[in-house]
C-alpha cells in the first residue's frame, strides 16, 4: 500500500529546514518531550527550522465509539481516555512554551487519508520516529520510499535491509511505569520502554541517510508480494 501510495505522491527536493512526527499513541508514548528537547538543541545552529508534529482529531470520538450504547455509557467508558488526550495535549503545550519553540512547531490536528499523510511527509526532508515502544508506524514507510532523512530507534522492530536507509539511534530499555509516569502495579511492572539518547538523536538531524534507488524499491515490493503470496497459498 505504502509503495503504491508513493508512486502518486511528488517527491520534492527540500533543504534541512523541516521536521516531521506524529503523536498518535501519546505524549510520552511517542518520544515527544525526547524530541522537543532535542530540537530545542538544534535550533541553536539552525534557527529558521520548522517542526512539524502530527496529532489525531478527536472531536469525533463519543460519535464514532461504541455505536451501540447510549450517550451516558458513552461518556462513562470514554472518561479515562478523554482524561489522557487532554493531559497529553497540556503537556504537549506546557513543553512547547517552556523551551520557546512556538514559532518553531507547526501542529497539525485532522485526521487524514494515508494520501495526505504520504503528501505531508513529502514535505518535510526528515522524519522523527522515537517512540518508546517498538512499534514501527506507515509513515516511517513513505519517508523511506521518498527519501527522506529516516531518523529511527534501534528497538523499532524495521525490516533490517531497510535500516540501511535510516539514521539509527541508539536507545536504552527502562521500567515502562518509569518512563510513561504511571503508578507501577502487577499489570505493568513486567514490562519495558526503550528511551531515545538525546546526543545520538541530535547528530541524527544533523546527517543524510542512504537513499534508495529506484530498483531497491521495486525489490522491496516484489518480495513482499511474493512473501504475501507465500503466507496466504501456504
Amino acid at each position: 500500500a505504502v509503495y503504491n501510495i508513493c508512486k502518486e505522491v511528488k517527491e520534492t527536493n527540500t533543504k534541512m529546514n523541516q521536521f516531521c512526527c506524529f503523536m498518535e499513541n501519546g505524549f510520552l508514548e511517542d518520544g515527544i518531550d525526547i524530541i522537543l528537547e532535542t530540537f530545542f538543541e538544534y535550533l541553536k545552529e539552525n534557527i529558521k527550522t520548522k517542526l512539524v508534529i502530527k496529532l489525531p482529531n478527536y472531536s469525533t470520538l463519543c460519535s464514532n465509539a461504541f455505536p451501540m450504547h447510549n450517550n451516558m455509557s458513552k461518556e462513562n467508558k470514554l472518561f479515562s481516555i478523554k482524561q489522557k488526550i487532554l493531559n497529553d495535549r497540556h503537556l504537549l503545550n506546557e513543553k512547547i512554551r517552556n523551551l520557546s519553540l512556538e514559532d518553531n512547531i507547526i501542529l497539525i490536528e485532522k485526521n487524514l487519508n494515508i494520501k495526505s499523510i504520504t503528501e505531508l511527509v513529502a514535505k518535510s526532508d526528515s522524519l522523527i520516529h522515537a517512540g518508546r515502544g517498538c512499534i514501527v508506524s506507515p509513515q516511517v514507510y513513505m519517508a523511506i520510499q521518498m527519501n527522506k532523512n529516516v531518523i529511527i530507534a534501534k528497538h523499532h522492530l524495521l525490516h533490517k535491509d531497510l535500516k540501511d536507509y535510516c539514521n539509527i539511534i541508539n536507545s536504552t530499555k527502562n521500567d515502562v511505569y518509569k518512563e510513561l509516569n504511571i503508578p507501577a502495579s502487577c499489570m505493568n511492572i513486567m514490562y519495558n520502554a526503550n528511551r531515545i539518547e538525546k546526543n545520538d538523536l541530535l547528530d541524527g538531524m544533523k546527517s543524510s541517510c542512504k537513499k534508495m534507488d529506484k530498483n531497491t524499491k521495486d525489490m522491496f515490493y516484489e518480495n513482499g508480494i511474493n512473501h504475501i503470496k507465500t503466507y496466504v497459498v501456504g
